[in-house]
């Protein structure tokens, strides 16, 4: 195999098409499967007569990952033809970082009958302990979404750049 050969950009380009299509399809399968159940869940809160809110909320926080996941699956796929910017918000680190607070807040607002009970006080105590430190990375992930840091302009190695010279 020659040189020439490793460095064909037709070759490296089919590589970086395939790495990014492939995610980005099984995102968007992953989206649209969600999206037809939430589909399903929203159908059945219209067509019951009882209002349960927690349900309710459990369908917005559903319909809330679909979408992310479908989002993501699609800025995948355009990445391959055009660049796309990046964004503000870490929409990732939101979403996770509601769940969090979600799931806790549920916990102790509606207990569910098989949920775990502590057997003794150092349990208790390590439960409290484990519920306060998921609120806190909830909390720190919230903040982490809208807190970006600069970044910084890729720096050029003295071999790389020594390297390029050559190539020109």
């Amino acid at each position: 195999m020659s040189d020439q050969s490793l460095n064909d950009p037709a070759k490296t380009n089919g590589g970086k098409k395939t790495a990014e299509l492939v995610p980005g399809s099984l995102l968007l399968m992953l989206g649209a499967w969600m999206a037809s159940e939430c589909i399903r869940a929203v159908l059945y809160i219209l067509r019951t007569q009882a209002f349960d809110s927690w349900f309710t909320a459990d369908t917005a926080l559903r319909i809330a990952a679909a979408v992310f996941f479908m989002w993501v699956g699609a800025r995948r796929i355009r990445r391959v033809g055009q660049e796309v910017p990046g964004t503000k918000i870490g929409w990732g680190r939101l979403l996770l970082g509601i769940s969090f607070i979600y799931a806790n807040i549920r916990g102790h607002s509606a207990p569910t009958p098989g949920a775990l009970q502590p057997d003794n006080a150092s349990e208790a105590a390590g439960m409290q302990i484990m519920t306060a430190l998921i609120y806190v990375a909830g909390v720190a992930l919230i903040f982490g979404a809208f807190w970006r840091q600069k970044q910084k302009p890729a720096e050029i190695l003295p071999e790389q750049s020594s390297s390029a010279a050559a190539q020109k």
